[in-house]
């Protein structure tokens, strides 16, 4: 299973597919950043299915990998929060 880690201060919280009661930070088009309730992990056909829009996740290390500044983790935003995209691997982007 794969492990996703978002920055708070100096610290590193754990987002996995079963975490609850986590926010994510998400940038949307409009490039506006904001918290979103965290849901867990979506293939990515279970996304297109979901009818949620695409956005860009903050998160800092996916799989004990740091992510470089301006790679984001693709996300799909619903009603009621944010799921990172995976097929067999995470979907990082730029």
């Amino acid at each position: 299973m794969h492990t996703l880690f978002r920055k708070q201060n100096y610290r590193n919280i754990r987002l996995e597919d079963h975490t609850e009661d986590e926010t994510v930070g998400v940038k949307t088009n409009d490039g506006l950043p904001q918290q979103v309730r965290w849901l867990g992990l979506i293939t990515r056909d279970d996304a297109r299915r979901s009818g949620g829009r695409p956005v860009k996740l903050v998160i800092s290390r996916v799989d004990g990998v740091d992510l470089r500044l301006g790679q984001y983790v693709r996300g799909c935003l619903v009603e009621r929060g944010v799921y990172a995209v995976i097929d067999s691997k995470v979907a990082v982007i730029s």
